[in-house]
């Protein structure tokens, strides 16, 4: 009785659904519509906003007084300049990269920073378990940072060191 039923559907069908069925190919049953599904549209991912650049911030050479009380007034406002200028680089987030980098500063007689240099950096644990692109990320922000303070003028260049310390929240 199977075989009959078998046989029978096989004959009565059209021939172009069958090889449609055998061959894996997109097909309907009779009298319904086609549809056929393509993919989701990708996600909308908006672009990033260029953030503006930070103010440029005015500070005094805080190396330069002799007097210790009106030196250490200077570089408790040095250090209030950036603070909240820093933001912690994601690739450093996600590398969990913490530790103390030093920046050499040569700041010339107008006050303009030449670019910052990495001189040194330590790290909480050893430096070959970062990724190398956590520890450019951070040494980028660094450099981001510093670049944008202004000095006082002077009579003339200074070199200083300034150590930033990226610790995780």
């Amino acid at each position: 009785m199977r075989f009959k039923l078998a046989f029978l559907l096989l004959v009565a069908l059209p021939a172009h659904l069958v090889l449609a069925q055998q061959s894996g190919g997109v097909h309907t049953a009779p009298g319904k519509a086609l549809r056929v599904q393509r993919g989701l549209p990708p996600p909308y991912v908006p672009d990033k906003a260029p953030q503006p650049p930070l103010p440029l911030v005015e500070v005094p050479r805080f190396w330069l007084p002799i007097d210790s009380i009106q030196r250490h007034e200077q570089r408790l406002l040095f250090w209030r300049s950036l603070q909240g200028k820093m933001q912690y680089p994601a690739p450093a987030l996600r590398a969990q990269a913490e530790g103390k980098f030093t920046f050499r500063l040569v700041v010339g007689p107008d006050g303009v920073v030449q670019p910052a240099v990495l001189v040194r950096r330590s790290f909480t644990i050893a430096e070959p378990a970062y990724e190398p692109a956590a520890l450019a990320a951070i040494e980028a922000e660094g450099q981001r940072v510093l670049a944008r303070l202004r000095f006082a003028s002077a009579p003339r260049a200074d070199t200083v060191f300034v150590p930033l310390t990226f610790s995780l929240p």
